[in-house]
């Protein structure tokens, strides 16, 4: 998966009257997703390599106070186009109105659209959100560090790689982060599409 921690391991059942958020994300350039600039996906990958993906998820109250932070995955389906999971906010998570956020390696933090009505000890399925990509350093802004790192990366005689991948190799999770689009190389594709999304320079 597109991330240095490695693959997400299996999750616990959760207990009797835990409350589960059901979340419904969509990433930039695959499956059903276009991107900022361009919304059609119809030049989206539409078979990701890396279908499980790591998303954290927090929770917010109505005074912005941070009410849980919480660690996930999500899985690809074909049909939809779009990433499904869950994660579970416990048997204690108080019934209430909140804002959720939820980010995933290599993209910006977005916050799901609305105020969530959130009931104790049942699930609650989220609106769709779409996430940003280009975030290749995971410091939730993109910018010229992540610019440098995916010319660094990137092996297309179309795109000057400017210092023969050593900026890349410093850190082993770059050239998987700075595969946008994820079919498995770091080409034209991915940096035409980092400057597309380059516009929406913060995370949330």
């Amino acid at each position: 998966m597109p991330t240095g921690s490695g693959t997400p391991g299996p999750t616990a059942s959760p207990a009797p009257g835990s409350t589960i958020l059901a979340l419904n994300i969509g990433i930039d350039a695959i499956g059903s997703v276009g991107d900022n600039e361009n919304p059609n996906p119809s030049s989206s990958n539409q078979n990701p390599l890396h279908p499980t993906r790591n998303v954290t998820v927090q929770v917010f109250d109505s005074n912005n106070n941070q009410v849980s932070n919480q660690i996930g995955s999500i899985n690809y389906n074909a049909g939809t186009g779009i990433f499904t999971g869950t994660v579970n906010l416990g048997v204690n998570f108080v019934s209430g109105n909140y804002t959720v956020k939820v980010k995933s390696d290599g993209h910006l933090r977005r916050l799901i659209p609305g105020i969530q009505n959130i009931a104790s000890g049942q699930t609650v399925q989220m609106p769709q959100v779409n996430l940003v990509a280009g975030d290749v350093n995971n410091d939730n802004y993109i910018n010229i560090t992540d610019y440098n790192i995916l010319l660094s990366c990137v092996n297309d005689p179309d795109v000057a790689n400017v210092d023969n991948h050593q900026l890349c190799n410093s850190d082993a999770s770059y050239i998987n982060l700075s595969d946008l689009d994820d079919n498995g190389v770091v080409d034209k594709f991915d940096y035409n599409l980092f400057l597309r999304e380059y516009s929406v320079q913060n995370g949330n």
